[in-house]
């Protein structure tokens, strides 16, 4: 097993885990080191921090940070994890599932090239998020 150096190792939000329940804070923290989630909702938060747009693989729809949360969101609550099987983050931000190996990666989400069509997603997409900030402060 590779050991990351202190300076290359990523950094967890710690404030953020010592809130969670004792399992569900140990489960999170050996997924953030081995990049092995065993929910799509967790590797999307991996992921969106390399990619803002994603195709999926199989039917080339496209989702913004905000549809793949609800999709990752959904698809977690009627899809429990099962033995064996995890979520991969790429370096470029691309989403697959594994069946207990990493070398066998069904892709499932991948980065949307960039060009116009992401360009507009991610301006629509930034709009719609300071629309959804503002109307929360409204509401405070």
């Amino acid at each position: 097993m590779n050991e990351q150096s202190p300076q290359s190792a990523p950094q967890q939000p710690a404030s953020a885990l010592s809130e969670l329940p004792e399992d569900i804070r140990k489960q999170a923290e050996e997924a953030f080191l081995t990049g092995h989630y065993p929910y799509l909702l967790q590797a999307l938060v991996v992921a969106q921090e390399r990619c803002p747009v994603w195709r999926m693989v199989k039917s080339d729809d496209v989702f913004t940070i905000i549809e793949l949360f609800n999709f990752a969101k959904d698809w977690d609550e009627q899809h429990p994890p099962k033995e064996g099987e995890f979520y991969l983050v790429s370096t470029e931000g691309a989403i697959g599932l594994c069946l207990w190996v990493e070398y066998s990666v069904q892709w499932l989400f991948t980065p949307l090239e960039p060009g116009p069509e992401r360009d507009e997603l991610v301006k629509d997409m930034l709009q719609r998020m300071e629309q959804m900030a503002a109307e929360e402060e409204g509401h405070a």
